[in-house]
């Protein structure tokens, strides 16, 4: 009895042997411009997340910030110390004032007018800057 051993394996398939619908081969641009699109969607959503949260965040801090100007401020007043801790609107930055007890009058400010105008030119060259960039 003669056992055979000699295997032949089929043709490889090619490319070409393959049959594609008319249709699919047509609408490739089609699937490209939803793909690039679905890309573009999913995109936007993530950065809308990361401002939502950096934003979130800042309002965090400060309240933070302002939560601890307004404990200074109290336990200034309760030593009877003339101090005044307040934050400057236009700069966001905190600012301590010594007063004189008897007239009120300012006799030192940290930091000074001059640097608080200046850190608010430079906010807005700062906020110029981007956006004749963008």
């Amino acid at each position: 009895m003669d056992i055979k051993t000699e295997y032949r394996l089929p043709p490889a398939i090619t490319v070409g042997d393959v049959k594609v619908p008319a249709q699919t081969v047509g609408n490739t641009a089609a699937l490209n411009e939803k793909a690039t699109t679905l890309q573009a969607v999913t995109k936007a959503e993530s950065d809308a997340e990361t401002l939502n949260t950096a934003v979130k965040d800042a309002k965090a801090e400060r309240d933070t910030l302002e939560t601890a100007v307004s404990n200074l401020q109290d336990f200034t007043q309760n030593i009877q110390r003339n101090l005044n801790f307040s934050i400057n609107e236009s700069t966001g930055r905190t600012v301590v004032e010594v007063t004189d007890r008897v007239s009120g009058e300012v006799i030192r400010q940290l930091p000074t007018e001059e640097a608080l105008r200046l850190a608010e030119s430079l906010d807005e060259m700062r906020s110029l800057l981007f956006t004749a960039q963008a």
